[in-house]
């Protein structure tokens, strides 16, 4: 529930740049696709995204340019 607010009062607060650190990870399939539709409607309005996920699925659906980063142990 946590995770739902920020994300809600973040992405309202119509910042220049809008960070997404695993917000997906604890919703459920409906609170997912809200997020997906909101942040590509963000990225046609012009805002920059940072999107951080596991799920190479969401980071497709999501993202036009990707730069991983592998810190693996």
């Amino acid at each position: 529930m946590k995770a739902r607010l920020s994300y809600a009062v973040a992405a309202h607060l119509n910042p220049e740049v809008l960070l997404v650190d695993e917000v997906l990870a604890v919703g459920d399939i409906s609170f997912q696709r809200k997020c997906v539709n909101h942040m590509l409607k963000y990225l046609d309005s012009g805002g920059a995204l940072i999107f951080v996920s596991h799920s190479p699925y969401q980071i497709q659906s999501v993202c036009q340019r990707v730069s991983f980063s592998s810190t693996g142990s």
